[in-house]
């Protein structure tokens, strides 16, 4: 819910591009249409005061965005840690904080299991569980070592980990309410051709 501690911003070359208001007409990129990027730009700008669909969106790669931004191929993009810190020590600047505006608490990242799995090892379920939950407590917590640990399995040089905003954490791994709201939000933009049956699809999770 605070745009400071927000690891995703639409970023933008062209100074006249400061507010939501300003990004009606112009082409925003995202890493896939009709995904949450996509969805969380369009609840934030609507939030903030601009028009969602005014905006045009376009799919890019992350690693492409900043160069399309800064090249004029795009007038926007969405994008997040690590490329956020690039993007800002290239130049660009930041327009929006789009999760920090569009719902607060909405998960970015989720995971899953096959329904058998979570129905035969329960156990493994609810453990797991409770160690995202302890992990991202600590995390939180201690974002230095949170930095030290993606030392060891990402290839971001130390001056970028010391640099990105980390993201919020999860400290209650089995709360779905976040996944109830983003399925408001997906029915809010038309998102869905159909609609997902939450008991089903959450009933491992809330256990």
């Amino acid at each position: 819910s605070d745009p400071a501690k927000d690891y995703s911003s639409i970023v933008a070359k062209n100074p006249d591009l400061k507010s939501a208001a300003d990004l009606a007409g112009h082409t925003v990129a995202v890493n896939q249409l009709n995904g949450i990027a996509e969805l969380t730009a369009k609840a934030a700008i609507d939030k903030q005061g601009g028009d969602s669909g005014q905006v045009q969106f376009v799919e890019l790669p992350f690693p492409q965005m900043n160069d399309a931004v800064t090249t004029g191929r795009v007038d926007a993009a969405l994008v997040v840690e690590p490329f956020l810190t690039a993007a800002t020590s290239a130049g660009l600047h930041v327009v929006l904080a789009p999760q920090a505006y569009a719902v607060a608490g909405l998960p970015s990242t989720i995971f899953v299991a096959s329904q058998p799995y979570a129905s035969e090892n329960a156990d493994v379920v609810k453990r797991f569980n409770q160690a995202i939950g302890e992990a991202g407590a600590r995390a939180n917590a201690d974002p230095d070592l949170a930095r030290q640990i993606a030392g060891t399995y990402t290839q971001l040089p130390a001056a970028t980990l010391s640099a990105i905003t980390l993201p919020t954490y999860a400290e209650k791994a089995a709360d779905v309410q976040g996944m109830r709201q983003l399925l408001e939000l997906m029915n809010k933009y038309s998102m869905l051709e159909q609609q997902p049956d939450m008991d089903t699809l959450l009933a491992s999770a809330g256990n």
